[in-house]
C-alpha cells in the first residue's frame, strides 16, 4: 500500500494533474495514507453533524 500512496502522490505533484484537478475543483494536497485516513474520519464526523442539525433524511 506504501508503494501506491507513493506513486500516485508522484503523479499528483505533476504540473499538469494539478492544472486538470484544480480546472475541476480539487485541491491538490500530499500526505500519508494515515493522514488521509485522519482526514477522511474528520469530515464524516463533520458532515454527520450538518447532517443531523439539518434533519436530512433519506427518501
Amino acid at each position: 500500500m506504501r508503494r501506491v500512496s507513493t506513486e500516485i502522490a508522484a503523479i499528483v505533484r505533476e504540473p499538469a494533474t494539478v492544472r486538470n484537478l484544480e480546472g475541476m475543483g480539487f485541491e491538490t494536497v500530499g500526505g500519508t495514507p494515515e493522514e488521509a485516513g485522519r482526514f477522511l474520519e474528520a469530515e464524516i464526523a463533520r458532515w454527520a453533524a450538518v447532517i443531523r442539525a439539518a434533519n436530512v433524511q433519506v427518501e
